[in-house]
């Protein structure tokens, strides 16, 4: 990730390489990856000093990074609002126009 590559979304990559470069204290930052099928986003997060990265998905994933977390929907759902984790900034890569197709264990069509 520190070298720019692009994964699958291509000049995507950029535009995130370029946000995350923007960012002054990104290094200080908690930072959320919304839906994550593998975590080249967070890789990239991590790569540039993010403090942690937390992803959040429908279905349970497991890293075996120190600054990598992990959270379902149901699980941040059920915890109680003073509780939930609190994040300086939040990345979302092609994930929000999937919600509510059930093509990644979401429910169809939720409220």
């Amino acid at each position: 990730a520190i070298r720019r590559e692009h994964g699958y979304y291509g000049a995507t990559d950029e535009y995130l390489y370029r946000a995350v470069e923007a960012v002054e204290g990104f290094e200080d930052l908690d930072v959320l990856v919304v839906g994550s099928v593998e975590p080249w986003y967070e890789a990239v997060c991590i790569a540039y000093g993010a403090r942690s990265c937390t992803t959040i998905d429908y279905n349970p994933v497991s890293y075996h990074h120190p600054k990598l977390l992990s959270i379902t929907v149901q699980d941040l759902q059920d915890l109680p609002p003073d509780e939930r984790p609190r994040f300086g900034a939040a990345i979302s890569i092609s994930s929000f126009e999937h919600d509510g197709l059930g093509r990644y264990g979401d429910p169809l069509e939720p409220e």
